[in-house]
């Protein structure tokens, strides 16, 4: 057993585990279908104390610890549900408000739904870095259309070279043929003595 988790960590287990097997569970291929999930479904999370476990009461959320969190985390993996998104609005974007937002943005977070949006600074040198790879790209294509084109080359070369081999061998079949019926003589009426003079 893990000691990692006190007694209040597993009794909010069990409420986490019966809420993801009546709410979540019956409803998750649909709502995966769908690309959303119903807004009811966030607000009775938060109603239950599921969401923001870290976040202190005074601002909506249930006071708790990392504990809480995890226990939340792993039994939306246990129903492979993660794609409800709560744990990027609970342990992402709202520690982020607690940490940085000013006092009236914590007390109206209630029931906002938060995401998270990443800006990188420098976007400018990102774009020229990103023409930079399109360029790479657009001369690697290059180069293997023109490998592309000389082995296509190549091939009709080697298709006709072939063709070469085929006619040349039928010829020499035909010339071998013609030369044996055209010289061949009966034996038994050749007078070996020219035939050892020739030679």
């Amino acid at each position: 057993m893990r000691t990692v988790f006190r007694d209040d960590h597993e009794q909010f287990r069990q409420t986490a585990r019966r809420f993801v097997e009546k709410e979540i569970t019956p409803h998750l291929h649909t709502w995966e279908a769908a690309g959303i999930v119903p807004k009811s479904l966030w607000l009775k999370a938060g109603e239950a104390g599921l969401l923001c476990a870290t976040v202190p009461e005074e601002f909506g959320g249930s006071g708790g610890d990392y504990g809480h969190s995890a226990v939340m985390v792993e039994e939306l993996a246990r129903a492979n549900a993660t794609a409800v998104g709560f744990t990027t609005h609970s342990e992402i974007v709202a520690p982020y408000i607690v940490a940085y937002g000013s006092e009236e943005q914590k007390r109206r977070a209630g029931e906002i739904t938060t995401t998270l949006a990443v800006a990188q600074e420098n976007v400018d040198k990102t774009r020229i870095e990103l023409s930079n790879v399109e360029q790479e790209i657009a001369r690697v294509e290059s180069g293997l259309s023109s490998i592309r084109s000389e082995a296509e080359s190549a091939m009709s070369e080697l298709s006709k070279n072939e063709v070469k081999v085929a006619e040349t061998r039928a010829r020499v079949q035909f010339l071998t043929e013609e030369i044996t019926h055209e010289f061949s003589v009966d034996v038994s009426t050749l007078d070996w003595r020219q035939l050892l003079w020739h030679a």
